[in-house]
């Protein structure tokens, strides 16, 4: 049986760093906030200005890890992302998050939250590792 990874992004760059990151397979699971080629499943998209549409996102999260029940998260945010490693912590998932690399001199906002409940916290940028955010490279 094949591990499932389930890969989430919001658009853009985060999604492209994403796709770079993690091949499109049958046991990956691409869920973004617009539809393109790879997308398996689209959510709504959310931000710290829109509180109801962030609640809905974590509802899509819980609903999407319970349907998919992947063995791994993994997101390049942003709170989209969030929302499932916080939901992923909290039903017993192995979460990776990696930290946009538009971040060079701190951490995004979500990233500072999900260094907190990711079971692996990356950020592409050697000067902003600490205790609970590892740098291993870069993507692009």
């Amino acid at each position: 049986m094949s591990n499932i990874i389930l890969a989430v992004a919001s658009f853009g760059g985060h999604l492209v760093q994403l796709e770079n990151l993690v091949s499109k397979k049958a046991d990956t699971i691409f869920i973004s906030t617009i539809k393109s080629k790879n997308i398996n499943d689209i959510i709504v998209d959310c931000n710290i200005g829109t509180p109801i549409k962030t609640l809905l996102c974590f509802i899509q999260s819980f609903f999407y890890i319970c349907k998919y029940s992947p063995d791994c998260i993994i997101t390049t945010g942003a709170l989209p992302g969030l929302c499932f490693i916080i939901t992923g912590k909290l039903l017993g998932k192995k979460t990776i998050w990696v930290d946009s690399i538009a971040n060079a001199d701190k951490l995004s906002s979500s990233g500072k939250i999900a260094k907190y409940f990711a079971t692996v916290c990356l950020t592409q940028h050697p000067k902003l590792a600490s205790k609970r955010v590892q740098f291993m490279g870069g993507i692009l």
